[in-house]
């Protein structure tokens, strides 16, 4: 099992979130998914429950897509 933290709907939203040093990441995070089904029986995409309903829903449609198991965790902070 491959477990991908989504954390937010959009590339903008992922981007102002995770600072993320490549340009593109938030769609290789999500080619990333797609394409290691090939290989692990089983993806998981999550978020966290910090965020508003709508982008879990979006979030959770988006994972679908991809083919991937969607789970919302709870914030541990």
């Amino acid at each position: 099992m491959v477990s991908v933290s989504l954390n937010t709907d959009t590339a903008e939203k992922y981007n102002a979130l995770c600072h993320p040093q490549q340009p593109n990441a938030y769609q290789a995070m999500k080619d990333f998914a797609k394409e290691i089904r090939k290989y692990v029986p089983t993806v998981m995409m999550t978020v966290v429950d910090t965020i508003p309903k709508e982008e879990i829903e979006a979030c959770r449609k988006l994972a679908e897509d991809l083919g991937a198991i969607f789970r919302v965790r709870p914030f541990a902070g």
